[in-house]
């Protein structure tokens, strides 16, 4: 479904900012928006010393014309009326996220492959000023969407000052783990970039019965 502006009458109703409060709530949204775009793997990436966020997924991408919308506040993908708004089926907060987390981060940057397209498309945001978006230096192999946050929160020093690397994985962790436990048809990963480790891995399987067992172990699951 392409990416539209709301009509003013759904705006009135939404009337929403997504707030981020954490590292992992930041992860959430992004996350979501991949769940909504169809994706079977999402790989999260964290460099917390550098407040660094990158989620890269295999969704189904961004068309460059929507890219123009992306980051727009109330243009989305996801309601276009107040039936759609009512009747929600996505995770993902409305279009909402990339818009807040633009503001929240010193640069916000969108690269994406759509289906069918030999091209990938980028769109950097600067202190919440957009640049056009244009064809990528670096080009995806594959279809889907890598959205990477530098300097987090750099304008809000209280708030980042309650950052803790450990406390902030596992946090994400958790967070992974629950949404693998109710997606298990889609692969999971957190990388902890500082160190080069891998927090956390999640193969896709059939079932959440299965995706128990893997997460939690055979004997909890009986």
């Amino acid at each position: 479904m392409k990416i539209q502006q709301l009509a003013p009458i759904v705006i009135k109703k939404l009337r929403s900012d997504v707030a981020f409060t954490s590292i992992a709530h930041c992860i959430e949204e992004l996350v979501w928006n991949a769940i909504d775009a169809d994706a079977s793997c999402i790989a999260v990436r964290l460099n917390l010393p550098f407040y660094r966020i990158q989620v890269v997924d295999n969704g189904n991408g961004i068309s460059p014309d929507d890219m123009k919308l992306v980051g727009t506040r109330y243009a989305t993908s996801k309601c276009h009326s107040l039936e759609d708004l009512e009747n929600l089926k996505y995770g993902g907060f409305r279009g909402e996220a990339l818009s807040s987390l633009k503001e929240v981060s010193s640069v916000l940057m969108i690269e994406s492959r759509s289906a069918g397209s030999d091209e990938t498309y980028c769109k950097i945001f600067t202190k919440g000023i957009s640049s056009k978006p244009k064809r990528s230096n670096s080009s995806r192999p594959s279809k889907g969407t890598t959205v990477t946050v530098l300097d987090f929160m750099y304008n809000m020093p209280v708030r980042r000052s309650t950052i803790s690397e450990a406390l902030d994985l596992e946090d994400t962790r958790k967070l992974l783990q629950s949404i693998a436990l109710v997606h298990p048809g889609i692969s999971f990963s957190l990388q902890n970039e500082a160190i080069g480790e891998i927090c956390f891995q999640f193969k896709k399987c059939s079932s959440i019965y299965n995706a128990f067992i893997q997460l939690f172990g055979k004997s909890k699951a009986e």
